[in-house]
Order: C-alpha cells, then sequence, then structure tokens
C-alpha cells in the first residue's frame, strides 16, 4: 500500500472541519423527528448564513431551484431542516 501526504493551509483545514461538523449535526437532525418549537422560522439572512450564499440570493433560489420557503405577511421564511434537507438533496 502507498502512502499519499497531503498540504493543507490552516484556513483549508478549518473548513474542512467545519463541512465535518455540518455534516455531523445533519445527521443528527435527520434521525430526531424535528417538531416545530425545535425547528424555528429563519429570516432570509439568517437562510442565506446557513446556505453560505448571499441574502439576495435566496429569494432567487425560491423561484429557480426550489428552495423550500413561505412568505409571512410579505417576508420570506424559511425551516432550518427544510433549508437542509434541500441543501443534501442538491448533492
Amino acid at each position: 500500500m502507498s502512502e499519499l501526504a497531503v498540504t493543507l493551509t490552516v484556513e483549508q483545514l478549518r473548513e474542512l472541519m467545519r463541512d465535518a461538523a455540518e455534516e455531523g449535526a445533519r445527521a443528527a437532525m435527520a434521525s430526531a423527528p424535528a417538531r416545530q418549537d425545535d425547528d424555528p422560522l429563519l429570516t432570509r439572512e439568517e437562510a442565506a448564513k446557513l446556505l453560505r450564499i448571499c441574502p439576495h440570493s435566496v429569494a432567487t433560489f425560491v423561484r429557480t431551484k426550489g428552495l423550500p420557503g413561505t412568505k409571512v405577511v410579505g417576508k420570506w421564511r424559511f425551516r432550518r431542516s427544510e433549508l437542509l434537507a434541500w441543501q443534501e438533496g442538491r448533492r
């Protein structure tokens, strides 16, 4: 068996660790049924931060890519669990 060495920057290592932690959180959330109390509505800005996209893109993704959201009193709101499931389904 041959060995392979990989060099990463500190930022690349942080990103890998962050991605692994998020994947673990997604797996934990998927295995537990979501209750409405545990899954509050997120604003467009909060949804953008979760998905790592700009807030302007959130409304565009609702229209063009099927991002799940609901308008409440004229403003978009999103359930965290639905956003994570949508994101996972696009991989």
